[in-house]
C-alpha cells in the first residue's frame, strides 16, 4: 500500500518548537510461495509427533503441515 506521513505531536513542555515531520518510504514484502505450498526449507521433516522443546525450539510455536 500507499505510505503516509504524519505530523508528530509536540509534547508538553516543549518550548513551542516543532518537531521534524516523520517520513515513511516504500514498504516491500517477501513473496510466501514457498512457504504456501510447504517447499520452503524452513520446513523441517520429522518422522512423528514430537514437542517442539524436542525439535530444538524451546519457545514460540510451530506450524504442521500433514500430507495424506
Amino acid at each position: 500500500g500507499k505510505a503516509k506521513s504524519h505530523s508528530t505531536k509536540i509534547p508538553e513542555g516543549y518550548a513551542g518548537e516543532k518537531l521534524p515531520k516523520i517520513s515513511i518510504g516504500n514498504w516491500e514484502c517477501a513473496i510466501p510461495d514457498e512457504h504456501i505450498d510447504g517447499t520452503s526449507p524452513r520446513y523441517a521433516q520429522i518422522p512423528g509427533p514430537a514437542d517442539l522443546s524436542e525439535l530444538g525450539t524451546p519457545y514460540g510455536y510451530g506450524w504442521d503441515r500433514v500430507e495424506l
